[in-house]
């Protein structure tokens, strides 16, 4: 039976500017601003018996304020690479899906602006010749996140206050970074082989709003070796993902 009549429109305007300085032939400076949007809208799997304050919708759109700076340039004569960036995002009205404990049909799930945010952090990436055809590449990145107002019990006990404004955000890793190398062998006639190993790290995070569960910090390595024929046409490859065989 339909126990529920609604409508709701949503428009707006998706800007970015943003400007570049040549520093020399091989370096750039940069900068951008750019706001973007999440549409509004319903839930419909929403199963919730109360519907006043666990209904479908409207769930009002999120929009999300970016800002950017950065460098890209190519050093050492064209032997290495750099790239780096820091930026600063706010979120406001932040939607998220909540799922509610429910006595008859066992989990509720909700959709609502439940908060705003803000997120910032510096990325830094780029590679180096290091001998021969052996390449080093690396990066490295970090984030701060937190909650600026929040607007619904994100831990469930009852109450809106400090303690919902004090969870992490759910998958906002703090710290990730890589290393890896790769290596190009010519073998004359019979064509070329590229080989290749990394490693990398992400931080443990909240799975969850409440923050109950947890995504793993995950150490993860990988290798390959792929051959090439001599005309390109076929290519042989080996290769070995989460050797460690990591769960997050």
């Amino acid at each position: 039976p339909i126990d529920f009549r609604d409508d709701q429109s949503w428009s707006n305007w998706s800007p970015k500017l943003g400007a570049t300085y040549t520093l020399s032939d091989d370096e750039i400076i940069y900068g951008s601003a750019s706001i973007g949007y999440r549409s509004g809208g319903y839930n419909f799997r929403n199963t919730a018996i109360d519907t006043v304050n666990f209904g479908p919708g409207p769930t009002d759109e999120e929009k999300v304020t970016s800002y950017e700076i950065g460098y890209k340039g190519t050093l050492m004569d064209g032997r290495a690479i750099l790239n780096a960036a820091a930026f600063f995002t706010t979120v406001d009205d932040m939607q998220r899906e909540i799922n509610l404990s429910d006595p008859s049909i066992g989990i509720v799930q909700v959709v609502r602006n439940t908060a705003d945010a803000e997120l910032w952090g510096v990325e830094i990436d780029g590679r180096v010749s290091l001998v021969g055809n052996l390449v080093a590449i690396a990066a490295i990145g970090y984030t701060h996140s937190e909650y600026t107002e929040v607007r619904f019990d994100l831990n469930g006990d009852g109450v809106i206050d400090g303690k919902d404004k004090d969870l992490d955000l759910p998958r906002a890793a703090e710290w990730t970074y890589s290393l890896g190398l790769n290596l190009d062998t010519e073998l004359g006639d019979h064509g070329y082989m590229t080989s290749r190993i990394s490693y990398a790290y992400r931080d443990d995070s909240p799975f969850t709003d409440n923050n109950l569960g947890t995504l793993n910090a995950m150490n993860i390595v990988e290798a390959g070796i792929d051959y090439h024929t001599a005309n390109d046409k076929w290519t042989f490859s080996v290769y070995g993902r989460n050797l460690l065989n990591e769960a997050g």
